[in-house]
């Protein structure tokens, strides 16, 4: 639960460190309306060292999130479904994101491409079947808001993206997943407001 842009780089802004957790959201991350890209690369969290990484991990950007839930041309033409994850004990309401070359062959999924649909549309008791294909799993985040945690079951999930406002300094755009399971997409939130983070590296890595 980060606020925006703290990798622990200092980029010359107010709150760069993961435990920053103060209100002013145009505080948070390279000061004035720029990405974690570029000359502010190193705001974003993909900066520090991952145990099999090779230095080339980030965030995904609004328009790559926005691509993979809505852009893409895949061959089953299934980019993602609502789903039930058992792993571990515990069940997990999410969202599974299936690769361009997913066959419907491998696993029947049903309700897919929908934001309204039910997350009990899809009960996976078996995730290797998916993980040996190249899908991902975006379990439940509830956010933060100051020092208290607002839970899943209670609130939304938010996924922060590498993308400033372009107009206020005070947000960023990050992932939107509704509780109430109407909507999937984009949306500015405060950067001061801790959402989850998920990185990625180039394909083979």
């Amino acid at each position: 639960m980060f606020g925006w842009g703290t990798s622990g780089w200092d980029s010359g802004n107010s709150y760069y460190h993961p435990w920053d957790n103060n209100s002013e959201g145009w505080l948070y991350g390279p000061p004035g309306n720029f990405d974690l890209t570029g000359n502010y690369a190193n705001s974003d969290w993909g900066h520090n060292a991952i145990s099999n990484g090779d230095g080339r991990w980030r965030t995904l950007t609004n328009e790559e999130w926005e691509y993979i839930f809505d852009g893409r041309n895949t061959a089953s033409g299934i980019r993602y479904a609502k789903a039930q994850l058992y792993l571990n004990g515990v069940l997990l309401d999410g969202i599974l994101l299936l690769p361009d070359d997913w066959n419907e062959i491998y696993y029947l999924l049903f309700d897919t491409n929908n934001s309204g649909a039910s997350f009990e549309s899809n009960l996976i008791m078996d995730w290797s079947v998916f993980e040996a294909h190249g899908a991902v799993f975006l379990p439940p985040t509830g956010a933060r808001y100051g020092s208290v945690y607002d839970p899943p079951y209670e609130g939304n999930s938010y996924y922060w993206s590498a993308s400033c406002s372009p107009a206020y300094q005070n947000n960023a755009y990050s992932l939107f997943i509704d509780s109430g399971g109407w909507f999937i997409g984009t949306m500015e939130c405060n950067r001061s407001s801790g959402r989850a983070v998920r990185l990625v590296s180039p394909a083979g890595n």
